[in-house]
């Protein structure tokens, strides 16, 4: 029996993301999802105003308490990573004053 060691519900973008995150570590990874396709509203929601993520993303423009965090989500999986992450997804984007959208 093939046996699950990290259930994720939900195949939208964060749960995609958590998925193969969890599998290029070598984590046994179901994912479950309840519509027909795995990220169908990104690309639904790409010519309004749902960006994923913002060319111009630097330490300075974050305002929240834990900078330590900020920090390191920066600069561990930026933003071209992101944009990349996508892309292998058959995602492809369009740029506007620097915010990234999925391109409906």
């Amino acid at each position: 029996m093939n046996r699950s060691e990290l259930i994720v519900v939900g195949g939208g973008a964060s749960g995609m993301m958590a998925a193969l995150t969890a599998a290029e570590r070598g984590v046994k990874v179901l994912l479950i999802e309840g519509d027909e396709r795995l990220g169908r509203k990104i690309k639904q929601s790409g010519n309004g105003r749902c960006n994923f993520t913002n060319l111009s993303l630097t330490l300075e423009r974050y305002h929240g308490s834990e900078p330590d965090f900020a920090s390191y989500a920066l600069n561990d999986f930026n933003n071209r990573d992101t944009i990349d992450f996508f892309r292998k997804l058959g995602v492809l984007t369009r740029t506007e004053e620097d915010r990234v959208y999925p391109l409906s």
